[in-house]
């Protein structure tokens, strides 16, 4: 398991110091961190407001989509602002994205059958898609991802409490949760509700 998470930080590593060429969401992500942490809301103002004239930097160009507000829910406004207090610049961003990929490792070790976990941690800890996506891109979704493997881990063990708390934090992260919340309903029926409820709770600021 360490070998996998030491091997997946120093590949991580190498790709959050590289250009950020093949996506633009991750300036996107700073843009909202920034708007957020001047006290503006990211839902009711549009990159190109001119209420937000004044935070424009050198990243604004490469902000998508300026004309509408926001379309990230809570959780990823959370964590793109967590980012944007460490540094307004691309690295942040993609190390954040890179950490919570090897806080994924170990529950894809747990989720495994133990004849086949080193296998399947290795095999996730180094695929390239995923690194991609966290350690060069920067994406929210390996957030999402986080949380869906936490959800899947607690329903496997029939703890409904917690799988209920994941999914609500897999829809905050990408919208996900409102997918994977109903699922909840192969243990227990009422926590599938409560889990719906928290999802759409969690998801409501994006409508």
């Amino acid at each position: 398991l360490w070998g996998s998470i030491v091997l997946a930080l120093a590949v991580g590593a190498i790709l959050v110091a590289a250009p950020s060429l093949l996506s633009d969401d991750l300036f996107r992500y700073l843009w909202d961190g920034r708007v957020s942490g001047h006290g503006f809301d990211p839902y009711e103002y549009a990159p190109d407001d001119p209420a937000l004239f004044a935070l424009r930097d050198g990243f604004y160009a490469r902000v998508n989509n300026p004309e509408i507000p926001t379309i990230y829910p809570p959780v990823a406004q959370l964590l793109f602002w967590l980012a944007d207090r460490v540094d307004h610049a691309p690295w942040s961003v993609k190390a954040m994205a890179l950490v919570l990929h090897l806080f994924t490792i170990p529950i894809v070790s747990r989720l495994a059958s133990p004849a086949r976990a080193n296998r399947a941690t290795l095999l996730y800890a180094l695929n390239p898609l995923v690194l991609i996506e966290s350690a060069l891109g920067g994406h929210v979704d390996v957030a999402a991802g986080l949380a869906v493997s936490a959800f899947a881990l607690a329903l496997v063990r029939g703890r409904v409490g917690p799988a209920a708390f994941f999914a609500a934090v897999a829809t905050g992260a990408k919208l996900i949760g409102l997918v994977i919340a109903p699922l909840l309903a192969l243990k227990d029926r009422r926590g599938a509700v409560v889990a719906v409820a928290l999802s759409v709770a969690v998801a409501a600021p994006v409508f």
